[in-house]
């Protein structure tokens, strides 16, 4: 990726901020640009097709409709229908793009893909692709973006649904901050990662940082409390959106396991109400920032989930722009500690490798 350049654009598109870079050899700037530029126009077409505060967009029209009334819908609501509903089965409906209406019927929306149409089952079902139309909006610009041959990017909208893919320079990976709290100095507090690995990689956060507690339990109907912040890294934007909502209301322990049902690659961890971090394999053998730390503790490398209190780091919320000398000095102790720990039980070393 010699002589390579970025270049960005934003726009406000869902009620958030999309923004889009690209990293592109120095002579293709103006095909990226206008590549972007695209990118952004199909992002507003989405939005034309899925809010349901646009008077006249499919969903209201959807929204309005009686019950049991086709209403012709475009290819882009047939497919979070579809996809929506196969995430809500997952999540043992912890995901519900109906959750703003009464739950009267199961399913609460039928569609015809050969014809185009959609219809709700009940009188007070209301669709709402809130939770997943921006995730969805990211994987269609990621279908452009492709199209165009472009492999090194991140897209994201409002930091908290996000694709990354290649790399931002020769070697050197795109970073991102998944902060879950807010100190008394108004820093934010959470970790700071890398996306190392190269290929395409959506993550998705759900949290209480800027809105407080505004997840609602599909299945209870009441504001949802079981963490603070919930991470889901997968292959399609849309999916993280979806998981990582229904992580945050199902918590570690009912969540996780909805998770580890999918033969996709998914990557998950949250910070509970209590603070304490947890995460899964696939989240641990990507990021070692946090995986470090399993290393100077006692818990085997093999455990599904990792609770930081355990560890003796309750107080875990290092600065995702403020580096400590603590927090660069801890790599090279769990090093050491690695080194002499395989020097005395070669065994174990053998059976890991």
């Amino acid at each position: 990726m010699m002589g390579t350049s970025q270049i960005r654009i934003s726009r406000r598109h869902m009620n958030t901020t999309f923004d889009f870079t690209l990293s592109v050899a120095s002579g293709a700037l103006a095909h990226a640009q206008e590549v972007l530029l695209e990118s952004h126009r199909r992002v507003e077409q989405l939005e034309r097709e899925l809010s349901e505060f646009l008077a006249g967009s499919p969903v209201s029209q959807l929204n309005a409709a009686a019950p049991e009334q086709r209403i012709s819908v475009p290819r882009s609501v047939l497919s979070l229908l579809e996809q929506g509903s196969e995430l809500g089965s997952l999540s043992g409906g912890a995901f519900d793009y109906a959750v703003k209406g009464a739950r009267e019927a199961v399913p609460s929306f039928a569609w015809d893909v050969e014809r185009g149409e959609a219809w709700r089952r009940g009188p007070n079902e209301k669709l709402s692709f809130a939770a997943i139309g921006k995730g969805y909006a990211l994987d269609e610009v990621r279908c452009v973006l492709e199209r165009e041959g472009f492999a090194d990017y991140v897209l994201s909208a409002g930091g908290s649904s996000l694709v990354f893919s290649g790399f931002q320079a020769e070697r050197q990976p795109w970073e991102f901050a998944w902060a879950w709290q807010r100190g008394l100095d108004g820093k934010l507090g959470g970790t700071h990662l890398h996306h190392t690995l190269g290929r395409p990689m959506a993550v998705g956060v759900s949290g209480t940082l800027e809105q407080g507690c505004h997840l609602v339990d599909p299945r209870t109907a009441l504001p949802s409390t079981a963490c603070k912040s919930a991470f889901v890294a997968a292959s399609k934007a849309t999916d993280a959106d979806a998981l990582s909502t229904a992580l945050f209301v199902s918590g570690w322990e009912i969540g996780n396991a909805s998770l580890e049902k999918r033969r996709e690659f998914t990557a998950a961890a949250i910070v509970d109400g209590s603070g304490m971090a947890w995460w899964n394999r696939q989240f641990e053998k990507v990021w070692g920032a946090l995986a470090v730390l399993v290393l100077c503790g006692t818990l085997n490398a093999s455990d599904e989930s990792i609770d930081l209190n355990d560890l003796g780091t309750e107080s875990f919320a290092p600065y995702a722009f403020d580096r400590d000398i603590v927090w660069i000095l801890l790599p090279l102790l769990s090093l050491v500690l690695v080194l002499i720990h395989l020097k005395k039980n070669p065994k174990n070393r053998s059976e890991r490798i």
